[in-house]
């Protein structure tokens, strides 16, 4: 079933259809964690230390494409100073990558980000360049976060994605850390799988681990304050999926 999520932003409110249940208008508007362990869960058979391995240099700046409420684009910002207390609405998007068992792979964020560091999240979270679909920016992130190489070589030119990353449902948030750093996207959710041994960029990853798919909604539920909101949002989308 359709339902409508509403966002409130400082212009009033944003409404916005998912497929999904209504999230708390408190939750939307700030959210707060606490410093967590190095495990989710208490349990390290999936856990990793992080691996310093050589990762793809970004030669221009990074920037992010600006929209308006209908994902009209409206310009671009540099991506190492967009985010702020009033971050401008842009594009971005959130992998969910499976391997053949089902397992979920979790990453930690650095806790060297900007915005919401130390904390679990999905696969992989980024913003696409001027020009670039999702996909492609999903692919591109893999590699230079996770050492994940899915389809053509990174920066092939006309390359095609792999078949098997793809949109699933649309999405939209806005949220505050701790700090008081605002994450303001419009960014669809995209779900892949794979059996891939990850290489993280410790700039980027914390850590990582593979984790069942039910013992992930089980803890979204019991302890919410270990992971992004976006994470804990999109996972409900996912299960109100059709099978």
């Amino acid at each position: 079933m359709l339902h409508l999520i509403q966002l409130r932003r400082s212009g009033g409110p944003y409404q916005k259809p998912y497929e999904g249940a209504r999230s708390s208008a408190a939750e939307r508007v700030s959210y707060k964690h606490e410093a967590l362990g190095s495990s989710p869960s208490g349990r390290t058979e999936f856990s990793y230390s992080i691996m310093d391995i050589p990762h793809v240099k970004q030669t221009e700046e990074e920037v992010v494409v600006l929209v308006d409420e209908d994902n009209h684009e409206i310009g671009t910002a540099p991506k190492a100073t967009v985010h702020a207390n009033n971050t401008p609405l842009h594009r971005g998007f959130s992998l969910f990558l499976f391997n053949s068992k089902g397992q979920l792979l979790l990453t930690r964020r650095a806790l060297t980000k900007k915005t919401f560091p130390g904390v679990w999240t999905n696969t992989v979270c980024g913003h696409p360049g001027p020009g670039e679909s999702v996909e492609d920016a999903a692919r591109r992130r893999l590699y230079e976060e996770l050492g994940v190489s899915l389809g053509l070589n990174p920066g092939a030119q006309g390359s095609t994605l792999s078949q098997n990353i793809r949109v699933v449902t649309p999405y939209c948030y806005r949220f505050a850390d701790q700090n008081g750093i605002v994450e303001n996207e419009i960014c669809p959710v995209l779900v892949a799988h794979a059996d891939v041994e990850p290489h993280p960029n410790k700039a980027e990853i914390e850590e990582w681990k593979w984790i069942d798919w039910q013992e992930f909604l089980n803890e979204v539920e019991t302890l919410p304050q270990k992971y992004s909101p976006w994470s804990r949002e999109e996972t409900r989308l996912l299960t109100a999926l059709p099978a």
